[in-house]
C-alpha cells in the first residue's frame, strides 16, 4: 500500500464461541456489522506484527475461542500497513493504533465497558496495542498485553507513540528477545523475563538469540552502516534479521497461547535480575502467573523472572 493507512486498510475480524472459524468483519459506525458482538462479554483484541497477518497469532485467537467462555475475540488484520519497510511500518503503526482506538470508542458507545477490554499485540503489534490503549477516549482500557514489543525505533519514541504503563489500567509485557528484535526495558506494570528475556532455550542456532546480537543489538549494526554512508540500508538489515530467524522473538506469543488453556501455570518470581533469580536470591519475593490470567491487582507489579522448558509445553509450574 502507499500513503497513510485508513480505516479500509484495517480489517477487524470478530470470532466468538458460536462462530469460531468464519469471522464477521466489523466497521466503526456500522451497527449492522456488529452481528454476534455482545457488549456484555469480555473483549480481546489480537494484533499481529510486522510483515505478518492474522495466521501468525491464530494460536492465541483459537485459544480464547476454545476456552468455552463467551469472549468477543477481535483480530486486527493490518497486514497491508504492516508490510512496507520497517521505518514506514512504524509510522503506519501510529495510524492503525488510532483506528483501533476510534473503534473501541464506538464499541463503548454501544455499551461495552472499556474495563472489559484486553488489547494483545505481538512485536510491532504490541506497540500498536499500546498506542491504541493510550488514545481511547471513552475510558481506560482494562488490560494491554505486549508480547515481546518491537524494540528498534521505539527506545526514543514519545510515550503516546509506544507501549508503556500509561496505556491501560494494567499493562503486562513478556520479553523474550529483548535488545534485539524486542524491547529490552521494563515498561509495564508487570514485566516478565522468561529465561532472562533475551534468548530462549531450545531455539538452537537462533541468530536472534546469540550472545553477539543480544550484546550489541541492531543499533550497533545500524551505526556501522551509517558510518559507511549507507543509512538507507539499515532497515534492510533489520528486515533480513527479522525474517526466518526469530525463534526467541516468537516464543512470547507461544508462551501466551499456552497460558490460555489454564494447564500448568507460568509461575514467575519478582526479582532484580535473572542472575539473582538463577542464584536463588529472590525465593522470598512475591510470585505472579505470567500470561492470559495474570491478576491485574495484588503482587503483579515489577519485574518477574522464570525458567521454561526448551519445547512445548513450556510451563514448569
Amino acid at each position: 500500500m502507499t500513503g497513510r493507512p485508513g480505516e479500509n486498510d484495517v480489517n477487524l475480524l470478530l470470532y466468538t464461541r458460536s462462530n469460531p472459524t468464519n469471522p464477521t468483519t466489523l466497521r466503526t459506525g456500522v451497527d449492522s456489522s456488529l452481528g454476534e458482538f455482545n457488549p456484555r462479554h469480555e473483549t480481546v483484541f489480537v494484533i499481529h506484527g510486522w510483515t505478518s497477518n492474522p495466521s501468525s497469532v491464530s494460536a492465541i485467537t483459537n485459544g480464547f475461542v476454545a476456552t468455552g467462555r463467551d469472549y468477543n475475540v477481535i483480530v486486527v488484520d493490518w497486514s497491508g500497513p504492516a508490510s512496507p519497510g520497517y521505518v514506514t511500518a512504524v509510522g503506519n503503526a501510529r495510524e492503525v493504533g488510532q483506528i483501533i482506538a476510534t473503534f473501541i470508542d464506538y464499541l463503548a458507545s454501544k455499551g461495552l465497558s472499556t474495563s472489559w477490554i484486553d488489547i494483545i499485540g505481538f512485536s510491532l503489534g504490541a506497540q500498536v496495542a499500546g498506542i491504541a490503549g493510550f488514545r481511547v477516549t471513552a475510558g481506560t482500557v482494562g488490560r494491554v498485553t505486549g508480547l515481546d514489543p518491537a524494540g528498534p525505533l521505539f527506545y526514543t519514541a514519545s510515550s503516546e507513540n509506544k507501549l508503556d504503563s500509561a496505556d491501560g489500567d494494567f499493562v503486562q509485557v513478556i520479553h523474550t528477545n529483548g535488545g534485539v528484535q524486542g524491547y529490552k526495558n521494563a515498561i509495564g506494570h508487570a514485566d516478565f523475563f522468561p529465561n532472562g528475556g533475551s534468548s530462549q532455550p531450545g531455539c538452537g542456532v537462533d541468530l536472534q538469540g546469540t550472545w553477539l546480537l543480544v550484546s550489541y543489538g541492531p543499533w550497533f549494526y545500524m551505526s556501522l552502516i551509517r558510518d559507511v554512508g549507507s543509512e538507507e540500508l539499515w532497515p534492510l538489515v533489520l528486515h533480513v534479521s527479522y525474517q526466518g530467524r526469530s525463534c526467541a522473538h516468537h516464543r512470547a506469543p507461544a508462551f501466551y497461547a499456552e497460558s490460555i488453556a489454564r494447564s500448568t501455570p507460568f509461575t514467575a518470581t519478582e526479582c532484580g535480575s535473572y542472575s539473582d533469580f538463577s542464584n536463588n536470591k529472590c525465593e522470598s519475593r512475591p510470585t505472579a502467573v505470567m500470561g492470559a490470567y495474570t491478576p491485574s491487582s495484588g503482587h503483579a507489579r515489577g519485574s518477574f523472572y522464570l525458567d521454561t522448558n526448551n519445547d512445548s509445553p513450556y510451563a514448569l509450574g
